[in-house]
């Protein structure tokens, strides 16, 4: 009862523009498949879903997507929920199709088998400010405007027009906190299951788990940091005992390391402070 009680506020807040509840509404199929029809304006045949998918980077910063959807033909799709201006940044866009194209290839394949990427950030703001309710946007030849077939394309959807329109409705329903006033059925039905009192346990389950994920990563995260630190330290020592034993400068003993250009300048400040 306590747990149902703390977080019952927030359960009755939430919209579909919400991630975490975003994320629970569409493990469903049939409302997974709505938004797919209505988004792509066809029937795409789904054969896997994931939410909460990691696209991992070892050389670079990874993400977790809100979905990622494989349909028929070897098409890869990427639902993100977008609620700041600043988080549907076009560059953030490109990160998510390099690391979409990158998880979903594999060594063997042929460049032309390499599987159809599309990435769709529903916002709620418009983002491209055109008053459109829905941009495609695809590769073009600069000196033609042709359209270039490389299997990418970016979607970007307007939440603020919520007019008659299926993906108006669609769109109105992404921004209601109450389950009667939305338009779809199978949206209806899934939303107001985890805002009654059944489904509003489970909620509270999986915000509890969130949390103590949260809590989880925040302790790795300050591991990690100590081991970063650890072995600056260590290099740091490294430099000032090759630079007093031999005689030489600094600079010269982190070159004699091989320690790479772009980090030499800060190991210098630390050095001399």
């Amino acid at each position: 009862m306590e747990t149902k009680s703390k977080y019952q506020w927030a359960i009755q807040s939430f919209t579909l523009m919400d991630d975490t509840f975003m994320r629970i509404i569409f493990k469903d199929y049939q409302c997974l498949q709505l938004l797919l029809d209505i988004i792509f304006q066809k029937h795409l045949h789904i054969i896997s879903w994931h939410t909460q998918y990691d696209l991992k980077n070892l050389y670079g910063r990874s993400l977790i997507a809100d979905i990622v959807i494989e349909v028929e033909g070897r098409k890869f799709i990427n639902i993100e929920v977008q609620r700041s201006r600043d988080g549907a940044h076009p560059k953030r866009l490109e990160l998510h199709k390099s690391l979409m194209m990158a998880n979903t290839t594999y060594p063997q394949d042929k460049w032309a088998d390499i599987p159809d990427i599309s990435i769709v950030f529903i916002c709620e703001d418009d983002i491209l400010n055109e008053g459109k309710p829905i941009y495609y946007m695809h590769t073009t030849y600069d000196e033609n405007g042709k359209f270039v077939d490389n299997g990418v394309e970016s979607i970007y959807v307007n939440g603020k027009i919520r007019d008659e329109t299926p993906l108006g409705r669609l769109m109105h329903d992404f921004f209601c906190t109450r389950a009667e006033d939305m338009y779809y059925a199978v949206l209806r039905e899934r939303v107001n299951y985890f805002k009654n009192e059944e489904g509003a346990e489970t909620m509270c389950a999986i915000m509890d788990a969130i949390k103590e994920e949260g809590i989880r990563k925040g302790k790795m995260e300050g591991i990690e940091e100590g081991r970063i630190e650890g072995e600056r330290i260590g290099i740091m020592k490294m430099i000032r005992n090759l630079s007093f034993e031999e005689g030489i400068p600094f600079i010269e003993a982190m070159m004699k390391l091989h320690i790479p250009l772009n980090e030499q300048e800060s190991y210098m400040k630390l050095l001399v402070s």
